[in-house]
C-alpha cells in the first residue's frame, strides 16, 4: 500500500536525521534541535492548517499526489545537500509533502464500510508498527554502509526514502482513481 511505503520512507529521516548532520555537516545539538522544531511546526501546519484546504481546493486526489511528489522531491534533496543551507531549503518540501497525509487517510476510509472502520486502522496501525520497526535497523545500516565507503554517498538513505516516496506515487494514483470511479458510480 502507499501508506506504509510513505511511513516507511518517512523512517529514513526519522531514524539518521542526527547522525546524518552530525557527520555531514558538524551540526550541534542546538542546530539539531532548531530544524527539528522548525520541522515540526512544518508538519503540523501542512497537515492541520494546508491539507484541508487544498483538499477542497484541487481535491484529494489532487492533493495527495502533490503532497507524495513533494515528499520525494524534498527526501531526494536531503540526500544532496552539500550545505546546511542547502539542506534546510531540501526540509521545506520535505515538510510540505506531509499534506498528503490526511487525503490518504480520508481516502482509506472510504475504502471500507463503517462497520469495518476498526479493522482499517488497526492494519494502518500494524502498518505503521512495522515500519518502526524495520526502518530503522535498515536505514542505520544502509548510512553506516554509506559513510564507510565514501562520504558523497552519505545521503544514500535520504535517497532510498525518496524513492519509496516514489514508489507510492503510482499506488497512490491507481487507488485514488478507482476510489473517485467508485464514487461517480454511487452516485448514480
Amino acid at each position: 500500500s502507499a501508506g506504509f511505503l510513505i511511513q516507511l520512507g518517512a523512517t529514513s529521516a526519522n531514524t539518521i536525521f542526527v547522525l546524518y548532520t552530525g557527520f555531514r555537516y558538524h551540526w550541534t545539538s542546538t542546530d539539531v534541535g532548531l530544524l527539528l522544531m522548525a520541522w515540526g511546526g512544518g508538519n503540523i501546519f501542512g497537515m492541520a492548517i494546508l491539507a484541508p484546504r487544498l483538499a477542497e481546493w484541487f481535491g484529494e486526489r489532487v492533493t495527495l499526489i502533490a503532497g507524495l511528489s513533494l515528499l520525494a522531491i524534498g527526501f531526494a534533496g536531503l540526500g544532496l545537500a552539500r550545505t546546511s543551507f542547502e539542506f534546510c531549503l531540501a526540509c521545506v518540501p520535505a515538510c510540505l509533502g506531509n499534506i498528503c497525509g490526511p487525503p490518504l487517510q480520508a481516502l482509506e476510509t472510504r475504502q471500507v464500510s463503517a462497520t469495518e472502520q476498526g479493522r482499517l486502522q488497526g492494519a494502518l496501525t500494524s502498518l505503521v508498527a512495522l515500519t518502526g520497526l524495520i526502518g530503522p535497523i535498515f536505514f542505520t545500516q544502509v548510512f553506516a554502509w554509506s559513510i564507510a565507503f565514501e562520504t558523497s554517498w552519505s545521503g544514500v538513505a535520504y535517497y532510498i526514502g525518496g524513492g519509496l516516496m516514489a514508489a507510492a506515487l503510482p499506488i497512490a494514483f491507481t487507488a485514488s482513481r478507482s476510489q473517485r470511479h467508485l464514487s461517480a458510480q454511487d452516485g448514480d
